[in-house]
């Protein structure tokens, strides 16, 4: 004997049954005809079309903040460095980009302005460094620091390549999804990673080169998240 529920499936395969059976169900006090019609009939488009829309969403946010925390390392490291070289207009500059950072307020243009202020420090840091100066005993230690501090920017670009990766093959399926601020921020820092993660790795291992040179105590966490790259 058929169970109630194989009769009704049974009539949503054809159309005079779906007609029969709304009424059915209007008669017997079901407000959700419709609902229950599409349940029995397997309509699945609502659960095959959310992946999609939501797949950008789900990879965003941990990349841009791994981007974020990345170059606040960055910028740490670089101030001090800067520190240590007696830079000391690159010192107050970095530190007002890394407040910047951390005030939670990103978009595509700040981190540019990041970027640009950053790509001025590291300049000036790898002239003192080309002329092989001389640091001083407390200087040793601020640069010592400053390593540490490229090590975390290092293992959080890393995480940002990858998920840079992930994120652009799913806005492949939803390039609406691009169109906000968020989108646009996402969509840059996209792009950006995997020249930031390459840039940050040469200027690291001048960094250590630099270190190795000049009897400055390289920690193992700096030439371990280089290597990890």
């Amino acid at each position: 004997m058929k169970t109630i529920n194989s009769t009704l499936r049974d009539l949503a395969k054809h159309s005079f049954g779906v007609v029969l059976l709304t009424g059915i169900l209007a008669i017997s006090g079901v407000a959700s005809a419709k609902d229950l019609l599409g349940s029995l009939k397997g309509d699945s488009k609502t659960s095959e079309e959310k992946p999609a829309e939501q797949a950008p969403a789900d990879v965003k946010g941990p990349m841009v903040n791994h981007f974020v925390t990345s170059y606040g390392s960055l910028l740490s490291a670089q101030m001090r460095f800067a520190e240590a070289f007696d830079l000391k207009d690159q010192v107050s500059l970095l530190s007002a980009e890394r407040e910047s950072l951390s005030s939670g307020a990103v978009d595509s243009s700040g981190l540019k302005k990041v970027k640009s202020t950053s790509e001025t420090a590291q300049k000036e840091i790898d002239a003192r460094m080309a002329e092989e100066k001389e640091l001083s005993t407390e200087g040793k230690k601020t640069y010592t620091a400053g390593l540490l501090d490229y090590a975390k920017a290092l293992l959080e670009a890393s995480k940002t390549v990858k998920a840079a990766e992930q994120f652009t093959n799913a806005a492949k399926g939803n390039p609406q999804g691009l169109l906000s601020t968020e989108g646009r921020t996402a969509s840059y820092v996209a792009k950006e990673a995997p020249g930031y993660a390459s840039n940050l790795q040469s200027s690291s291992k001048l960094a250590i080169s630099f270190a190795q040179r000049n009897k400055i105590e390289v920690p193992k966490e700096a030439t371990s998240a280089l290597d990890g790259m």
